[in-house]
């Protein structure tokens, strides 16, 4: 998120419309932090065997205060979600570029 705010100040420096180059950028923040919600970090046994403790991390990747506590009977797997569009080890670079990166060794790769 760094990067795309500095790359949008400077641009804007320049010339204020350049900012709309940057609006896929912060389409792939806004649907990481959408996965980011939806992530759980820890699901750990409770003391009476029939429940369990479920520790969530908030849209930026760290994690909330507090601990869920879920009855065992009403756990669901709904599906395993995938964070595809932000890398985590970006090294700085803009979302869209680490995603080329990304691509690109994935092509390099098979």
């Amino acid at each position: 998120m760094l990067t795309t705010a500095i790359t949008g100040g400077m641009l804007s420096m320049i010339h204020p419309g350049l900012m709309l180059l940057l609006g896929y950028d912060v389409y792939l923040l806004f649907k990481s932090m959408a996965v980011m919600n939806q992530t759980v970090d820890m699901i750990v046994l409770h003391n009476n065997k029939k429940d369990v403790r479920m520790s969530k991390v908030n849209f930026l990747g760290y994690h909330k205060e507090g601990h869920a506590v879920l009855p065992l009977s009403e756990i669901r797997f709904i599906g395993k979600v995938e964070n595809t569009s932000v890398l985590l080890d970006n090294y700085g670079l803009l979302p869209s570029i680490g995603r080329m990166l990304r691509r690109k060794e994935d092509i390099e790769m098979a």
